[in-house]
C-alpha cells in the first residue's frame, strides 16, 4: 500500500472578448518576487471603491493571501502543457499497472473547467419548434493544439498499450506478456439524480428518476446499470465521448455562455490479462471529472428552473467542500500523532488511534451524489490530480480566494493507493509465489545432499 497526496494545480484562463472592457487590476498575482509555483490574491478592503482608485491607492487598500502549490499556471498556458504539469504520462503508466487515477477540475462558474478537460469549441444554433426558440450547442474541433485533458489522456492510453504490445512481440518470455482490452463510461449528475450519458435516447426519456448508486464490499460506491462500452481504438472511445458531451445538460446565464448544469464523469476502464492465464485480469479506472461551478445568484441572474438548477449544483459543492475539509483535519491529526505516539503512554495511543477512526468514519462522504462517487478520489484508493481554475476578473476575486482555500486544503490529504488486482487473483499470486519458493527451497536441499554424499570420496581421494 502507498500513501500518496493529492497534487493540485492551478490554471488562470485568459481574459475573454466580452471582459476586456472590465477594469482590471491584475488580482492574481503569479510567482511574486520570484517565488515559485506561489500565487497571491489582491482583495480590496471593504471600505476602498477600488475600481475608482489610482494604482497607487489601489495597492494600499489591498488585502494579500497568499497561496502555494504543485504547479501554478498563468493565462498564457497552453493545454499541452497543463496537461504535462498534471503527469498525465505517469498516471497512464500507473493505470497500466493496475492502479486507480482521477483528474478533476474544480473552480467557479465561468472559469475554464470544461475548456481544460475537454477543450471543444461550442457553436450556438437556433431552432424553432412551434412557438419556442430551442437552443442547442454543436460541438466543433477546430484545433488539435486545443483539445483537452481528456483527448490526450485517450490518446495516451492506446499509444502506451501499442507501445508495449510492440515489446511482448520482441520479446522471448511468453509468461510476461499480457492482454488489455478498454471500456469507457459517461454519466452526470443533474440535480442529484445520475444520468447516463451514453444510454439510448429511448432508456434516457423512461429514466427520469436517474439510475441508483449502490456500494459493495470490495467495488466500493458504484452506479447500477451504467452502459460500458468496449472501445476498440481512441476515435471509438473519443466519439463516445462527444456523444456523451453532446447529451449533458447547459444552459446561458450573466456569467457563462455555455455553463454546465451538472458534474460529468468520464471514464476509462482498463483490464489487463496475462495471456497464458485470462482469468487473473486486473481492471483499473481513470476517472475524468468536469465539476460543474460554484454560483452566486446574484451574479448569473438565474431564476425558475435555472435557479433550481443553481442550488443543486451549490449544495453538492457546499458537501464536497465538506468532505475536503474533514480529510484535511483528519490528515494533519494523523501527522501530529505520527510524530508524538512514540511518547504516548499505551493507554493516550490506544484512544488516540479509535478517536481518529471515529474521525474517518464520520467524513460525509453519504450526503450527496458526487462525493459519493468522488469517494476513491478523495482519501480513498486513487492517484488523484486536481486542477483548480480561476477566472481573472476583479469580479471574481473572492470567489477565486474560497477556491484557492480548498484546494491548498486537498493538497494535504493523502490517499492510500494500492494495485486493483480481485482477491482471487491475489491470493492465487501469493499461492503460486510460494510455490515457487518452495521448489528454490527443495532444490537448494537437494544440491547440498548431493554435496554432502560426495564429500567423503572427495576427502579421502585428496588423502
Amino acid at each position: 500500500m502507498d500513501s500518496r497526496a493529492i497534487r493540485v494545480l492551478i490554471r488562470i484562463r485568459p481574459r475573454l472578448a466580452f471582459e476586456g472592457q472590465e477594469p482590471c487590476y491584475n488580482n492574481l498575482v503569479v510567482n511574486p518576487q520570484g517565488k515559485h509555483n506561489v500565487i497571491q490574491v489582491l482583495i480590496p478592503s471593504k471600505n476602498a471603491d477600488y475600481l475608482r482608485k489610482e494604482r497607487r491607492e489601489f495597492d494600499k487598500n489591498m488585502i494579500t493571501h497568499e497561496f502555494s502549490f504543485d504547479h501554478v499556471l498563468g493565462e498564457a498556458v497552453k493545454q499541452d502543457d497543463v496537461c504535462r504539469r498534471c503527469g498525465v504520462d505517469a498516471i497512464v503508466e500507473s493505470l497500466l499497472g493496475g492502479y486507480n487515477a482521477t483528474i478533476f477540475a474544480y473552480g467557479q462558474t465561468g472559469s475554464g473547467k470544461t475548456f481544460t478537460m475537454d477543450g471543444l469549441q461550442y457553436v450556438l444554433e437556433e431552432r424553432k419548434v412551434g412557438k419556442r426558440t430551442k437552443r442547442t450547442h454543436t460541438v466543433k474541433i477546430d484545433q488539435a493544439q486545443d483539445v483537452g485533458i481528456v483527448f490526450r489522456c485517450i490518446d495516451k492510453i492506446f499509444e502506451k498499450i501499442r507501445l508495449v504490445e510492440h515489446e511482448q512481440e520482441e520479446g522471448q518470455d511468453p509468461n510476461t506478456d499480457r492482454v488489455y482490452s478498454i471500456k469507457c463510461s459517461f454519466l452526470q449528475i443533474y440535480n442529484e439524480h445520475v444520468h447516463d450519458l451514453l444510454a439510448p435516447l429511448e432508456s434516457r426519456k423512461k429514466n427520469k428518476v436517474g439510475l441508483k448508486i449502490r456500494w459493495a464490499k470490495r467495488e466500493g460506491f458504484f452506479v447500477e446499470n451504467l452502459y460500458k462500452n468496449e472501445c476498440d481504438n481512441p476515435g471509438m472511445c473519443k466519439k463516445y465521448f462527444i456523444t456523451g458531451v453532446s447529451n449533458r445538460a447547459v444552459a446561458s446565464h450573466a456569467m457563462n455562455t455555455r455553463s454546465s448544469r451538472s458534474h460529468s464523469i468520464f471514464t476509462v476502464y482498463l483490464t489487463s490479462a496475462p495471456k497464458t492465464n485470462p482469468e487473473m485480469e486486473v481492471v483499473s479506472k481513470l476517472h475524468l471529472v468536469d465539476l460543474a461551478g460554484s454560483e452566486r445568484i446574484r451574479d448569473t441572474g438565474a431564476t425558475g428552473k435555472l435557479l433550481k438548477q443553481s442550488i443543486g449544483i451549490n449544495r453538492s459543492l457546499f458537501v464536497l467542500r465538506k468532505v475536503i475539509k474533514a480529510l484535511s483535519v483528519i490528515n494533519r491529526k494523523q501527522a501530529q500523532f505520527a510524530r508524538m505516539s512514540a511518547q504516548m503512554p499505551q493507554k493516550e495511543r490506544s484512544e488516540a488511534r479509535q478517536g481518529l477512526s471515529a474521525m474517518k468514519r464520520l467524513v460525509p462522504y453519504r450526503d450527496s451524489s458526487l462525493t459519493r462517487l468522488l469517494k476513491d478520489a478523495l482519501g480513498g484508493n486513487s492517484i488523484t490530480v486536481m486542477i483548480a481554475c480561476l477566472g481573472p476578473r476583479d469580479s471574481a476575486c473572492e470567489e477565486n480566494c474560497q477556491t484557492l482555500r480548498y484546494a491548498s486544503l486537498a493538497k494535504s490529504i493523502s490517499n492510500r493507493v494500492v494495485v486493483n488486482a480481485d482477491p482471487r487473483t491475489q491470493l492465487i499470486q501469493k499461492l503460486q509465489a510460494e510455490v515457487k519458493s518452495l521448489r528454490e527451497q527443495l532444490l537448494r536441499s537437494q544440491r547440498m545432499m548431493q554435496l554432502g554424499r560426495g564429500l567423503p570420496s572427495s576427502s579421502s581421494s585428496s588423502s
